[in-house]
């Protein structure tokens, strides 16, 4: 076999890429939320407009609530117009300045998932 560059391909190494085992997470959905909650330092409840044309406010200052135990440091953005019409994406979300890698990097969640022996990153 060759490769477009004309290299010869040794059909032993391309029968072990195909046998290989692909990892897979199984942490539920569930999980994966909580963690970029836990991890996150704006928190944009993109479904309130939608909420909120079904259920009460009550239920929505709930829903923040609960946020804000989950990520205290975190600002919880509630748009309550359809399309983000209320939300100035460039004032509230880009270039913000409000990550701090240190702060990130000394995250009791975060340095416990990075030293787990079976670290599965969430973009596998």
């Amino acid at each position: 076999l060759k490769e477009s560059n004309d290299q010869e391909i040794d059909p032993a190494r391309e029968d072990e890429a195909a046998t290989e085992e692909v990892e897979t997470d199984d942490r539920p959905v569930s999980q994966l939320w909580l963690d970029q909650i836990e991890f996150a330092n704006v928190i944009v409840v993109s479904k309130a407009p939608m909420l909120l044309k079904k259920e009460s406010e009550k239920k929505l200052t709930e829903i923040e609530a609960l946020l804000k135990k989950l990520n205290p440091k975190a600002r919880i953005i509630v748009p309550r117009e359809d399309k983000y019409g209320d939300l100035d994406v460039f004032k509230t979300l880009i270039n913000t300045g409000s990550f701090d890698m240190e702060e990130a990097s000394a995250s009791a969640g975060w340095r416990q998932e990075l030293e787990k022996e079976d670290h599965t990153p969430e973009t596998e």
